[in-house]
């Protein structure tokens, strides 16, 4: 065993200090670079093996039930393969979902340890946010000097992720703070929650900026939660006035964004029957989830198969003439059609439970921030599909795992 100075004292480097910084490494940067990520989980995967009785942490996994759900999932998408004709697709889909598999194993092999270290592992990632977004800030500031234009809008904004993921992640950030807050975590100076309170309108104001309608719908429901759960733990009813207040203000703020006006034109075009557009956006979304169903509607049973989902998709654009849907080769944007059309019914159901079975007893026992987590995560499957990318998976996968590791807890957050 070794050791190192800090502070003049000695820290042992052992395998719990080794697995926990590389998982916080992990974790600051998933709101960067997604090249990064795997191999740190693979650096951590191998300590993991050496530490503890690795019997114990295969008694672990299967004592736990609350992570089968997560693995059934991805071994519905191995059956896929069966019967899906595009089976390239179909292996490259698997190996982006690795994930599913891997974090619930991970996490409940050693559910104790991440139970010791959740907090600190939800910092580090609060952290990672706070440095993307502020090199993302300085950034944009520069280019905005040096070219005289708006670089604080929607894509030239998030340097690092598509806007609906940089927003799901500074979401989450902001939840983690407010839960930190509520229950004084790291926060036993005044100056230290007024950092908090700061880095939260910041967050606030990052969302805003990359006005992702996903971010806006995410942000609309966290504040009617926030403001619901405070209600119930102090008793005071000024909390619901605050969001009667509030609420009008910042619907005001995201229909005034240009990527929200736009869509009062849709119900004319909808109505015109205009397949025949380059019309991006939620207009064309429309015009996806028309055909989507359709093909819902022809392989409801099992699907079409894990790796045939875009094959249809396409063939569908290329029938009705939707040109920027059929140029793009555009997926679904929605990860509960996305999955009923790749696994028909099966994986369908298995996805809604995934996510309504921990709700359920998150709300039972007023756990604030497994609530947060899903109702950002279920609104966010409405906008995109989530788990067809490295970004979705990383994100679902692993904050899912460590959320439910305290799923059996009786005491509640209130």
């Amino acid at each position: 065993m070794y050791s190192y100075l800090v502070k003049n004292r000695i820290i042992p480097v052992t395998l719990n200090n080794i697995i926990l910084s590389l998982i916080m490494l992990m974790v600051f940067f998933m709101p960067f670079s997604r090249k990064v990520i795997p191999p740190l989980i693979i650096c951590v995967a191998i300590p993991w093996l050496f530490y503890g009785n690795i019997f114990e942490k295969i008694r672990n996994i299967f004592q736990h039930s609350p992570h089968y759900l997560l693995i059934l999932f991805y071994f519905i998408h191995i059956i896929g393969l069966v019967y899906t004709d595009n089976i390239n697709e179909g292996f490259f889909d698997l190996q982006v979902k690795l994930g599913l598999l891997i974090f619930p194993v991970l996490i409940f092999g050693l559910p104790s340890f991440f139970k010791k270290y959740q907090n600190t592992i939800f910092l580090s990632f609060v952290t990672g946010n706070i440095v993307s977004s502020l090199v993302s800030v300085i950034y944009s500031s520069y280019r905005t000097i040096e070219y005289n234009a708006d670089y604080f809008s929607y894509g030239n904004l998030s340097l690092f992720k598509h806007t609906s993921y940089a927003s799901m992640y500074v979401l989450f950030s902001t939840m983690i703070l407010i839960y930190f807050l509520l229950n004084r975590i790291y926060s036993n100076h005044v100056w230290i929650r007024n950092i908090y309170i700061g880095t939260i309108i910041f967050f606030c104001i990052i969302i805003y900026f990359l006005a992702s309608r996903a971010g806006y719908v995410s942000l609309f429901i966290s504040v009617v939660f926030v403001a619901g759960y405070l209600s119930l733990r102090f008793k005071k009813r000024i909390y619901i006035l605050i969001v009667i207040i509030v609420i009008p203000s910042v619907m005001y703020l995201f229909v005034s964004n240009p990527r929200v006006k736009y869509l009062v034109n849709l119900p004319q075009i909808v109505q015109a029957g205009n397949l025949n557009t380059t019309y991006e956006g939620v207009i064309v979304r429309y015009f996806i989830i028309r055909e989507s169903l359709k093909i819902i509607k022809e392989h409801h049973w099992l699907g079409t198969g894990t790796g045939d989902v875009k094959d249809n998709l396409v063939e569908r654009y290329r029938k009705s003439n939707i040109k920027f849907a059929l140029e793009n080769k555009l997926n679904a944007h929605n990860q509960f059609l996305e999955t009923f059309i790749g696994l028909g019914i099966p994986g369908f159901l298995t996805l809604v439970l995934l996510l309504f079975y921990p709700l359920y007893h998150a709300v039972k026992r007023r756990n604030f921030l497994m609530i947060s987590f899903l109702l950002i995560i279920t609104v966010n499957f409405l906008f995109e599909s989530m788990l067809n990318t490295q970004a979705g998976i990383i994100f679902f996968a692993f904050f899912y795992s460590l959320l439910m590791v305290n799923i059996d807890k009786t005491k509640s957050d209130i």
